[in-house]
């Protein structure tokens, strides 16, 4: 069995335990009859019972929509300064979830503080990856018994990572009230929740396996 081992591998693993991502999902592609809502507002958005149960803990979901929907939005920005409608893009979550342009508003808002807070930890991740990196010029270690320890900063800036996503959540209760909460947390459980899974992945990246939202619009 070989023994040296990428120092790459080993900043994934390290903070990987913790950060899930999303796979096989596609905003504006065709569902299962199981997991699709329509778009009419007057649709129901279902309820909290799954039928496929979501394997990431709650703020690993809610960070996973929280920036999906601020990538729907950049797609949007794309296409029209391409000259391209951008309506269904940003508008996706609004009209599949049933909200008011107030309230749609108000969650666009709440996602985009919570990415930009969120972007902040991640780079400082990112640094202290990097200097560990710089250990390695080669990215490669001789034996396993010089895999250096997780920095406990990482740990830190994970837990921190997690409470801005948290409160994020906690502002959609107390900001758009419970009634308009418990339609976007429903949607998220039967709609959202269940593509999240788990991969390694290093701050900043794109997640393995995320399906890039489709500019095209339907």
């Amino acid at each position: 069995m070989k023994k040296r081992k990428t120092l790459v591998l080993v900043c994934l693993v390290v903070i990987g335990l913790t950060v899930f991502g999303l796979k096989t999902f596609s905003p504006t592609g065709s569902r299962s009859v199981a997991r699709t809502r329509a778009a009419s507002p007057t649709a129901p958005t279902g309820t909290k019972e799954s039928p496929h149960p979501s394997e990431a803990p709650e703020h690993i979901v809610y960070r996973q929509f929280f920036r999906h929907l601020v990538a729907l939005k950049e797609r949007a920005t794309e296409n029209e300064s391409q000259g391209k409608n951008g309506k269904a893009l940003r508008e996706h979550y609004k009209t599949k979830i049933g909200l008011k342009d107030k309230d749609a508003d108000l969650l666009d808002q709440i996602a985009d503080e919570c990415e930009r807070e969120t972007a902040k930890v991640d780079a400082k991740a990112q640094k202290i990856i990097d200097n560990v990196r710089r250990r390695f010029p080669n990215g490669e270690l001789a034996s396993v018994e010089q895999l250096p320890p997780p920095p406990a900063e990482l740990k830190k800036l994970q837990l921190k990572r997690d409470m801005i996503v948290m409160r994020a959540r906690h502002r959609l209760v107390t900001e758009l009230g419970a009634q308009t909460f418990q339609q976007i947390d429903d949607y998220i459980k039967v709609n959202f929740a269940p593509d999240v899974r788990p991969v390694a992945t290093a701050p900043g990246s794109k997640p393995s396996g995320t399906q890039t939202p489709s500019g095209g619009e339907r």
